[in-house]
């Protein structure tokens, strides 16, 4: 089943189809995100503008699907849902101020930042649907601080000192962050702990900048 299929008998919440190409939030994740971008990106250019709208986008179709699919689900479970998406936005946009810090910032950045909303409702969408998870080895907790670690050592030797201590506060933040959101996970069944890690994984990649590295605004 698809998280389309699961929204079905509720009404699209506050949708207005003239903002989103005359399309219906169904329409849009059933493109997927690829295909909407491009199509986005089509109309309305190229821009660093653009770009970010298609991703917002995007995230707002999936975002109402998902809303209307969490009628369905049990009290509990929705409640522990919605707050995973707190928990997983917060520590993404920590991580991604973290990785615009190290860079120097710049609008490249913000395509990243647009993207996290989508990223963040297809794993809500992904743990309604209980889908299975991808088979992959994720370093411990202390690598990735050690990765963080080597990669602000090195930006603070080429920085000022008002950037450095923007960069400091940037990952103090971060670090708060992502300890509250281990907590949360702690408490999570087997399965949404794993996917809640995996997720929080990611995330280090943006605070170390490797989504810099990999040149695509769109991080699955």
């Amino acid at each position: 089943m698809s998280i389309v299929a699961l929204a079905v008998g509720f009404h699209a919440i506050q949708w207005n189809r003239a903002a989103y190409l005359g399309k219906s939030p169904e329409q849009i994740v059933a493109m997927g995100r690829d295909k909407w971008f491009a199509a986005y990106t089509k109309k309305y250019g190229d821009s660093t503008m653009a770009m970010c709208e298609a991703e917002t986008s995007f995230g707002d179709a999936l975002k109402n699907l998902n809303d209307r699919a969490l009628k369905r689900v049990p009290s509990a479970r929705r409640a522990f849902l919605e707050s995973a998406r707190y928990h997983c936005t917060t520590v993404a946009v920590r991580a991604h101020e973290v990785g615009y810090s190290i860079t120097g910032g710049g609008t490249i950045w913000r395509p990243f930042f647009a993207g996290i909303k989508p990223n963040v409702e297809q794993l809500i969408a992904d743990s309604i649907l209980n889908k299975p998870l991808p088979m992959i080895k994720m370093k411990s907790i202390e690598s990735r601080y050690e990765e963080l670690e080597t990669m602000k050592t090195r930006a603070l030797g080429e920085m000022t000192e008002e950037s450095g201590s923007e960069l400091k506060k940037a990952i103090n933040e971060f670090k708060y962050q992502e300890g509250l959101s281990r907590k949360f996970v702690e408490s999570a069944t087997e399965h949404d702990r794993t996917r809640l890690r995996l997720f929080v994984h990611k995330q280090f990649d943006a605070a170390i900048s490797k989504e810099m590295m990999g040149g695509d605004a769109q991080t699955r």
